[in-house]
């Protein structure tokens, strides 16, 4: 016997799972049909020509940007997607007004996790937990700790690195 929890519980999840098959084929017409008037991401408010923006920005610097949702559970009126997020550096990366990282040509594969608050159907509010840390040091924009005090030329010649 299905229960309106479990119906409203399997409509969040695949709601929140298209909002990452948008990150996925850059699919940006789609990007308003399930994000709130009201939403927010990090606290900070959110809307659609904002978000499309961070996305393209995104699918610029990573072509081939790849979202694997590993596990979705939802409760109530919040979906946890459990992702790995994957990708090749072939475009120059903007972060928030602190750097512009150059292109490396470096693949990454890090883990995500991301909750998502719905309402009426529609994505409200986010938050993530993601390794940008990580994710740096596979692109080479970052020394890992192994080689600090290392001149980062001379790490990022490192194949190994």
């Amino acid at each position: 016997m299905t229960t309106a929890d479990d119906t409203t519980a399997t409509r969040n999840k695949e709601i929140v799972r298209r909002q990452f098959d948008v990150w996925n084929d850059g699919g940006l017409d789609a990007l308003g049909k399930d994000l709130g008037a009201e939403a927010t991401n990090f606290r900070a408010p959110t809307d659609v020509d904002q978000l499309r923006r961070i996305i393209q920005n995104w699918r610029t610097a990573f072509p081939d940007l790849h979202y694997t949702v590993d596990t979705l559970l939802a409760e109530d009126d919040q979906v946890v997607a459990f992702c790995t997020l994957s990708g090749t550096q072939h475009g120059p990366l903007p972060l928030r007004g602190w750097a512009m990282l150059p292109v490396t040509g470096k693949h990454f594969s890090v883990k995500q996790m991301h909750l998502s608050r719905l309402r009426d159907g529609k994505v409200v509010e986010h938050w993530g937990v993601r390794d940008d840390l990580g994710m740096l040091v596979q692109l080479g924009h970052v020394v890992p700790p192994e080689h600090a005090g290392e001149h980062v030329s001379d790490v990022l010649r490192d194949p190994t690195v």
